[in-house]
């Protein structure tokens, strides 16, 4: 019999009009397999109506459950993150070099006459 693991925190479910709180659990780290072992510390959440969210432990749905949990003992919760630096823009592109006008069109030369060749 497996342990499961133990409820950190809750979180309302992500599915419109279902308004049902869910229970807020973290992947633990006794993995044994590779995928069990890149969840390892990942959030996921049991809804009672649409079932388990977050088990493939996908970026958006981990920034949901950390932008909308409520943690059951607050002594648990991490120190508020400092506000990351501003990202640095991308240099700005290069200005296109002046194309340059094109060049005058070459004229054939006359024809010549048989007689000029004399």
């Amino acid at each position: 019999m497996t342990k499961a693991n133990p409820i950190i925190a809750s979180v309302p479910c992500p599915v419109i009009a279902c308004g049902k709180t869910c229970d807020v659990r973290k992947f633990a780290q006794r993995a044994i397999t590779d995928s069990g072992k890149r969840k390892a510390g990942k959030l996921y959440f049991d809804c009672p109506t649409h079932g388990r969210f977050g088990f493939d432990g996908k970026e958006a749905m981990q920034d949901y459950v950390l932008h909308n949990m409520k943690w059951l003992n607050e002594s648990d919760a991490p120190p508020p993150a400092i506000e990351p630096a501003a990202k640095k823009l991308p240099p700005a592109p290069a200005k296109p070099r002046p194309i340059p006008p094109p060049p005058p069109p070459i004229q054939p030369p006359a024809p010549r006459k048989w007689w000029q060749d004399i």
